[in-house]
C-alpha cells in the first residue's frame, strides 16, 4: 500500500511517493491500475487525467505535472493508494480547514476571487489552491477541490492574476 497524507500535500504541493514527472507507466506501476482514465479530447493516444480514489493525476504527453483532490465520493477505484484526508469532504467549511492548517503549521494566504463573491481561495506554502464556494447556502464556503500544477500557471492563479492586471490599468 502507499500511505499519503492531504497535510503533507498541503504543505509540499506533492504527495511523499508521487512525484511530478512520473511517467503513466510509474505512477500505474505504484499505485495499480485504475478503470478511470480519462483522455482530454477524445483523439487523444494516451490518457490526460488518471483517478485513483479521490486524487486526480494530471499528465502533459509524457509526464505528471499536476495533482487534483476532489472531495466527492465517486465508485472510483483505489488501487494501491491510502490517502488520508483529515475528514476533508465536500462539506468542510473554509474555517475547519484554516483551523487545521493552522494547526499543523501549513502556512497560507487567501487569494481574492475578484470575479465571484461566491468563490474563496486559499493557496499555501506549497501552492496548492483550496478552492470553496458556496453551493448550497450562500456566504457558507465549502470545500470545492484542490489542485497543484507545475510548468503551467493555475486557472484560479491565472484568474487573480489577470484581475489584478485589469483592476491596475483601471486606476491607470
Amino acid at each position: 500500500m502507499v500511505n499519503e497524507q492531504l497535510k503533507y500535500y498541503f504543505k509540499t504541493g506533492k504527495f511523499k511517493h508521487v512525484e511530478f514527472g512520473f511517467t503513466r507507466e510509474k505512477l500505474i506501476e505504484l499505485l495499480g491500475e485504475t478503470s478511470w482514465k480519462f483522455p482530454f479530447v477524445d483523439d487523444d493516444k494516451f490518457p490526460t487525467i488518471i483517478k485513483f480514489d479521490r486524487i486526480e493525476f494530471y499528465f502533459t504527453d509524457t509526464s505528471l505535472y499536476g495533482i487534483m483532490y476532489q472531495p466527492i465520493t465517486l465508485g472510483v477505484d483505489k488501487g494501491n493508494l491510502r490517502c488520508n484526508y483529515h475528514r476533508m469532504t465536500r462539506k468542510t467549511t473554509i474555517e475547519t480547514v484554516i483551523q487545521f492548517l493552522v494547526k499543523n503549521n501549513i502556512n497560507f494566504e487567501e487569494k481574492p476571487a475578484y470575479w465571484d463573491d461566491e468563490v474563496r481561495l486559499l493557496l499555501t506554502e506549497g501552492n496548492v489552491w483550496l478552492c470553496f464556494d458556496c453551493q448550497k447556502k450562500k456566504g457558507h464556503f465549502v470545500l470545492h477541490k484542490t489542485e497543484s500544477f507545475i510548468g503551467i500557471v493555475s486557472y484560479w492563479e491565472r484568474e487573480h492574476n489577470r484581475l489584478l492586471e485589469k483592476n491596475r490599468l483601471s486606476v491607470l
